[in-house]
């Protein structure tokens, strides 16, 4: 079976082979589960992609920050952010790393106040 690949444009991207266009600024997070991706919407919606979280990374816009080896949050839609936990728009919470904490809380600080 031929597949087409997921393209990364400048402000979105195109995945399921074209099927789905996907806003960068419509992603509220993006979730690993095992090989498949997960783009959470902040419409409540998801797309889900059988290439794994890393493969997207690299094409992503400076806001869509990794902040654990499971998730990728879009920095736009926090809320609050203590200890080890984020807090998303849509009550959602998500996990940060130990070893990426200190940036998190530096960056957000900086620059969304938080």
């Amino acid at each position: 079976m031929n597949t087409l690949p997921d393209i990364h444009l400048s402000d979105h991207l195109i995945l399921l082979g074209g099927r789905c266009q996907l806003s960068f600024k419509d992603i509220l997070f993006i979730e690993a589960q095992r090989s498949y991706t997960v783009f959470w919407r902040v419409n409540g919606e998801y797309v889900m992609t059988s290439r794994p979280l890393g493969w997207y990374e690299s094409s992503l816009p400076d806001y869509l920050v990794r902040v654990h080896k499971s998730y990728i949050v879009n920095l736009n839609y926090v809320v609050s952010f203590k200890d080890t936990t984020i807090r998303l728009i849509d009550g959602r919470q998500v996990m940060v790393s130990r070893r990426r904490k200190s940036f998190i809380n530096k960056f957000l600080r900086a620059h969304l106040n938080i």
